[in-house]
């Protein structure tokens, strides 16, 4: 090989690199400007128009509606109990009872009765006349079984201070 030939060979060489990055150059160039070119600019949209209701569209709200039944002194599973009984009948208590686990056995329903202090012989006597059944007692709490019809007229008594459904034992577990 000749200087010539050697020389050339070396500057052909050398242009390879060179032609390469300007290769690699333009198709990165291309692939920015195929993306979009230059960035172009947001649409902008218009915000949203609220609008004021008139008037006459607009409705005062309601007060929910009241139980038909609602006795201070009963809770209120008993005093819907006693909704269900006055609209449905004893079908309509008992479904009700069994939906909220209530003891309800041939309209009568198991509650406690919290009395005031010393009262308890004085409602003994109202609960029994009222056809239920006493069950016992401790101090001002006292069991019963009252007929359904007889919740509201128990309660209205002046002893009684409080109506509920029995707490229920619940199995706890061992330490």
């Amino acid at each position: 090989m000749t200087r010539e030939q050697s020389s050339w060979t070396k500057s052909k060489w050398l242009w390879l690199p060179i032609s390469l990055l300007l290769i690699v150059g333009i198709v990165l160039v291309g692939a920015v400007v195929g993306r979009g070119g230059i960035a172009s600019k947001p649409v902008e949209e218009e915000p949203p128009q609220i609008t004021a209701p008139d008037l006459e569209e607009v409705t005062p709200a309601t007060e929910p509606e009241a139980p038909a039944s609602s006795s201070p002194k009963l809770d209120s599973s008993l005093n819907q109990l006693l909704d269900a009984y006055k609209g449905e009948g004893l079908s309509g208590a008992q479904a009700f009872a069994t939906s909220r686990t209530l003891n309800l056995v041939d309209g009568q329903v198991h509650v406690e009765i919290v009395a005031a202090a010393g009262d308890m012989p004085a409602l003994q006597g109202a609960v029994e006349a009222a056809g239920g059944e006493y069950r016992g007692h401790y101090q001002d709490l006292m069991e019963a079984t009252v007929p359904i019809e007889e919740l509201e007229p128990l309660a209205a008594r002046p002893e009684v201070q409080r109506i509920r459904e029995p707490h229920q034992a619940m199995p706890g577990s061992s330490p």
